[in-house]
């Protein structure tokens, strides 16, 4: 059943209600362990729990068949204790109830911005499986093919056991203090903002939103601060959350400006940086900035005071006379600010926490060690969690200069093969630096973006074929039509992320071109 946001009220009374009814009134809670906007809102959602005594239970999945796995394991398809289970950017976009054999006694709450949403979840019936969808969401339910029994074998319904009906579960009209965790909201936000999910108009509109609260908040700490002996000096050994205007150029503050530059998404693609004569450009423009070698080569710390607020004042005007555009070099967000002297923009916190939650898994590094690090560097108030951003930070920068150096030296060797509409680049052919770390979703998926509008401003041609194909069909038809049927899964809770058998890529990519002909002779929009 897919459930309006405004309606999350009744769904937490009705899981309310389930624990009493339950044996162990615990809650069990499935978080993808792959972005940052999962970490934060799993920390959000225990804080709630928290306050009504609920246990609870987190379980980090990076696929369908980890939470297929710890369902068995936990006899969940025969439990006979009712069951209130969240998951966490992760379960709409399959039918995670059949996969997983799950119990009628078992209520799973869905929260995922993953898309599309599997269409079997768009049925009134099934009160047992609830599927949160904003008004704002890009992929609204009238858009979303209606579905039919016919559609798949699909077992709804069932015995509910003196569960509430979600329409009666809210009769007394309670109301829930709102949770006011600004930081882990803006870094949320900002994640799906980087990796695409969303698109610049919906996230200014939900960053201004954001703003009304932080502002609100601020204010009222402040009030607070006004009237408690030695308020100010407390207030310096608590993180902030500010809102800001600043430059998109990652780890300005930890980096030089010239590194920053070199491998900005926007100025990579648009001056090939990594090429010399792309080098030579940034060189230029920041000669014509009157920024000298020595300052824009120099760490931050080592820069020239004024550099900064000089770069803020004539680079709106400078950029536009290189092709690039101001809109997209510009950060409108937030910053988090501790202590006197520790200030970090939201956009370089999400960048170092996924870089964390990116590198490869080992006997010695298992995914839960991975999670828990990961989840330590929301953190920085605290030794560990400071040790563990700055080695986040240092990772990301990292995996930034290997996506440009390596994935444009594929596009110059001309390693990026296809046609307008779809484009690959098989990795398991060549042989580049720092290939190790290109085996998490994460890094593959900004190697793929970076690959795609740098190859687009070779062609002069526009971006994203999946974007306007919100249901992702190209891919799972290429997957059938090519025989693939059980020798691929997904990889993350990614529906346009898979993992496929080596024997199989040349017949997919084969099959993908085929499928891509198809919508453009039928005259679907399709873009590189």
């Amino acid at each position: 059943m897919l459930l309006p946001a405004s309606r999350l009220l009744q769904v937490y009374n009705a899981v309310k209600t389930d624990k009493h009814s339950s044996e162990d009134r615990a809650v069990l809670i499935f978080v993808a362990n792959g972005d940052v906007d999962s970490l934060c809102s799993m920390v959000q959602l225990e804080s709630i729990l928290a306050k009504d005594d609920f246990t609870t239970s987190v379980i980090p999945v990076e696929n369908y068949e980890d939470v297929q796995e710890y369902c068995k394991k936990e006899n969940l398809g025969e439990t006979e204790d009712l069951k209130s289970v969240f998951m966490i950017n992760c379960g709409a976009t399959d039918d995670v109830r059949q996969h997983c054999d799950l119990s009628d006694n078992v209520r799973l709450v869905i929260i995922d911005s993953h898309r599309p949403i599997w269409h079997g979840y768009n049925v009134e019936e099934d009160q047992n499986t609830l599927v949160v969808l904003d008004d704002d969401d890009p992929v609204p339910r009238h858009e979303m093919p209606e579905y039919t029994r016919q559609d798949a074998e699909l077992h709804l319904g069932g015995s509910l056991r003196h569960r509430d009906n979600l329409e009666a579960s809210n009769s007394e009209g309670e109301e829930e203090e709102e949770d006011e965790d600004e930081e882990m909201t803006e870094q949320g936000v900002t994640d799906q903002f980087i990796l695409q999910r969303v698109d610049p108009a919906q996230y200014t509109q939900w960053r201004q939103e954001l703003e009304d609260h932080v502002a609100q908040h601020n204010m009222e700490e402040e009030q607070e601060e006004d009237i408690e002996q030695y308020g100010n000096n407390r207030a310096k050994h608590r993180p902030t959350v500010v809102r800001i205007e600043g430059l998109r150029l990652a780890f300005l503050k930890r980096w030089t400006l010239c590194s920053s530059m070199l491998y900005n998404h926007h100025v990579a693609t648009r001056f090939q940086t990594w090429r010399e004569a792309g080098k030579k450009q940034v060189d230029f423009l920041l000669s014509k900035l009157n920024i000298r070698m020595e300052q824009h080569q120099a760490s931050f710390t080592s820069m020239h005071p004024a550099v900064e607020p000089h770069l803020r004042e004539k680079l709106p005007q400078t950029v536009a006379t290189f092709g690039l555009n101001w809109e997209l070099l510009k950060y409108d967000g937030f910053e988090l600010h501790y202590k006197n002297d520790f200030k970090l923009p939201a956009m370089d916190h999400v960048m170092a926490i996924t870089a964390m939650l990116g590198r490869p898994r080992t006997p010695e590094r298992t995914p839960q060690d991975i999670f828990q690090e990961a989840l330590d560097c929301l953190y920085p108030q605290t030794k560990e969690g400071m040790a563990l951003l700055t080695k986040g930070i240092e990772r990301a920068k990292d995996v930034a200069v290997q996506i440009v150096e390596q994935g444009g030296l594929a596009l110059t060797r001309k390693q990026v093969q296809g046609q307008r509409g779809f484009w690959y680049l098989d990795l398991a052919n060549i042989s580049f630096t720092g290939h190790h770390e290109f085996h998490h979703p994460s890094t593959l998926l900004k190697l793929a973006i970076f690959l795609r509008d740098a190859n687009a401003q070779r062609m002069k041609s526009t971006a994203g074929l999946l974007v306007s194909n919100p249901f992702a069909m190209p891919l799972l038809e290429a997957l059938k039509d090519c025989g693939a049927t059980g020798g691929y899964m997904q990889a993350t809770f990614d529906s346009s992320i898979f993992v496929i058998k080596k024997h199989l890529v040349t017949a997919f990519c084969e099959e993908m071109r085929a499928v891509v002909s198809a919508y453009q002779t039928c005259g679907a929009p399709v873009m590189d």
